[in-house]
Parts: structure tokens; sequence; C-alpha cells
């Protein structure tokens, strides 16, 4: 005789509850501003549909002031769309398969595009969600969940700031680092060695504030001169100075501020924009060999983070380069020796425009060290023309 098998389902699971479906990608989100406008950045290379699923959020004209309901097409390409949030809900996408990049500057942002929208919103995607679509672009600030080993092998930029929700290791194995060219990783959860990783395809990296990441980074082994922004502030990595001139021909941001890095200032002599990233850093040499554009340098110790070891730079001055013509703002620097020199050479100099319209600390300079009555005369020129001069002892 033939046996039924007889299967009750429960009652949750009626039509009148909407369960996820294989292939969609849900992103839950969390209200924190209600009725605020945010703007959300999805390209996609075939069309697919999005859905708002739960509570009272509907979707918007750019301006917000026409409700547009709760779905929207996503036509092959990038696509904006504007919403304005209230109670806690998801976002639908029927074919995460078709997504080819969450966030073209980052996925969640105001209207404008210029800030992110952690103030009005707080949304979660499973990184694992999306291994293995053939996702090219990643970015979103504090949107990302899971485990950094589970990102699809095709992105070629990962950017996630402020982002503790990501963790796992950063190891050689984490990206395809072949095509990835830039990743923007800022998580205290995530760890690793970083000294093995081939860099050398990136044009930007950033691991601030990863702090669990540890590694020394020979830059002529690791990158290339297709780097433009190095930012490891914050984090327990070195990169060897002695080698840096290898990316600085392209190099246009570097933020070494509390890392481990430590090294001779004349390995940056060939950089050419300020040097306000090396606060927390053991810096020894002659800073006079730094570029004549240079007009901003920072040593200072760092307000936060673990690595504070300014206190023991040995840096000092020898004398002005003749193609020096702008004064050079010292912020919190040690001169071990010729500091007296260094304001009789600064004072000798004006200001560089930026310096006259920009920042205070364009203005300002602060030194560590003992002067002697010898730079009086200079600190009363340098007074003069708009310049602060603090002499510290420690």
């Amino acid at each position: 005789m033939a046996e039924a098998l007889k299967i009750t389902l429960p009652s949750a699971l009626d039509a009148g509850v909407d369960f996820p479906k294989i292939g969609e990608l849900r992103i839950a989100v969390t209200t924190i501003t209600p009725d605020v406008l945010v703007r959300m950045n999805i390209t996609v290379v075939n069309p697919t549909t999005i859905d708002i699923i739960g509570g009272s959020t509907r979707f918007y004209n750019s301006a917000g002031t026409i409700p547009q309901g709760t779905s929207a097409n996503l036509t092959a390409g990038a696509n904006i769309l504007y919403f304005k949030p209230n109670g806690s809900f998801n976002f639908r996408i029927a074919d995460k398969y078709s997504i080819q990049e969450i966030g073209n500057n980052l996925l969640f942002s105001s209207p404008t595009n210029s800030a992110i929208a952690s103030t009005a919103i707080s949304a979660e995607i499973d990184i694992k969600e999306l291994k293995y679509s053939p996702i090219t672009r990643m970015a979103a600030s504090n949107v990302f969940v899971g485990d950094i080993s589970d990102v699809t092998g095709t992105l070629t930029r990962f950017i996630a700031p402020a982002s503790d929700k990501i963790n796992g290791s950063l190891s050689v194995s984490a990206f395809n680092y072949s095509i990835l060219e830039e990743l923007t990783i800022s998580s205290k959860n995530v760890t690793g060695d970083v000294s093995d990783i081939d860099f050398s395809n990136l044009s930007s990296l950033n691991l601030s504030g990863s702090e669990k990441l540890s590694g020394d980074i020979d830059a002529s082994a690791n990158m290339s001169n297709k780097l433009t922004a190095l930012d490891i502030s914050l984090t327990d990595i070195s990169i060897d100075l002695q080698t840096i001139s290898a990316i600085t021909p392209g190099l246009t941001s570097l933020n070494l501020n509390g890392s481990l890095t430590e090294g001779d200032v004349s390995h940056l002599s060939d950089y050419t924009y300020g040097l306000g990233g090396l606060k927390g850093l053991k810096l020894s040499g002659d800073v006079s060999r730094l570029h004549d554009d240079v007009i901003f340098f920072s040593n200072a110790n760092q307000a936060t983070g673990k690595n504070k070891n300014s206190i023991f730079s040995t840096t000092y001055w020898t004398s002005k380069k003749p193609s020096r013509a702008y004064i050079l703002a010292l912020e919190h620097t040690r001169l071990n020796a010729g500091l007296d020199q260094f304001l009789i050479d600064m004072a000798e100099l004006d200001l560089h425009p930026t310096a006259i319209s920009g920042g205070s600390w364009f203005r300002s300079i602060s030194l560590v060290g003992v002067r002697t009555p010898l730079s009086d005369t200079a600190v009363t020129t340098l007074q003069g023309k708009g310049v602060t001069v603090i002499i510290n002892t420690y």
C-alpha cells in the first residue's frame, strides 16, 4: 500500500509574508532621523526592480517633494534613487546577479552626493550575499557586514570607511589583487599582516583605523607609482620610508599618522604635497631637505591612537635650500639642532598664497627645542608677516 507524505506548513508561511527569494538582495535599513531625503546609487548591467518592504518609507523625486511609491525600475547603467526613511524596512533588489556597482560614490549619501547618510539611516548588507555576483564595485560607509574573505573575486573597488561590522583577515587571498584598483577598509575588527600583500595594482589604499592590522610595507616591492593616495593611519603598519620614493611620482595624498612608520625625512624629498600626515611618528634627518613645494609639515603626537612616538624624533635643520621660495610651517616639530637657523631662514621668505588664504596651521611655526637670542630678530620679522611662533620644550 502506497504511503503519502503529509507536510503541514507553519501558519506564518502564507502568501501574506514576503520571504526572501533566491537571487534577490535585501538591504536592511533602520531609520535614525525620519523624513530626511537620502540619495542611493546602484549600477546594474541588466534591467531589474527595487522595492521597499515594510514601514512607511517611500521613494521621492530628487527635490524630495513628490512621493513616488515603493517600487522603482532599475535600468541598465547607473541609477540614482531618492527616499525618505521611516521606521525599519528593507530594500529588495530582484536580481542581485545584475548588480555591477553598489555605490557610484557611496551607496547612501546626502542628496548632493557630498556626504554620507549615517545620521539619517543605519543599513546592512551581508557580504556573503554578493559572493557569487559579478559585481565590480562595493562602496558604502558602515553598511557591509561579515567576513572579508567572502567578498567576490570580481571586485575592482572595495570602499568601506567606518565599517566595524566587517571582520576577518586581510590576507594575500582576501581579494583578487591583480584587478583590485581601490581598497578602503576601516574596521577595528579586521586583522592580518599586510607585509606580503601585492598592492602594486592599486591607485588608492586606505586602511585607516584598522588598528589590528600590522606588517612592514616595502613601497618599492609591494606598491607602484600607480598609487595616488596612501593612508595607514592609526594602524600597526609601517612603511619603509627609504623605499617610498618608488611611489612618490604619482602620490598626491599621504597619511601615516599614528602608524608604526619611522625613518629619515630626507626619503620624502621628492614628495611635493603637504606633509601633515606624519603625526606620532619617530622621525630623524634633516627637515631642510624636504621639497621646496612643501609648505606644511607636522610631527606632532597623535591626539588619538596608541602609537605616539614623536617624542623620540631626532630631526634637525641645517640650512635653507636656495631654491626654497616660501615659508615652511612646522607643527610641533622637534629640531634637535638648527632651531635658530630655521627661524632666521624662514624670516627671509614670504607666506605662500595658499598659506595666506588657507587654514591657520599654514601660518604657524611650532617647534620643540631650544631657541636663543640669535633668532630674536627673525621671530619679530615672522610675526610681522602674520606667522605665529611657538617654542615648546617637550
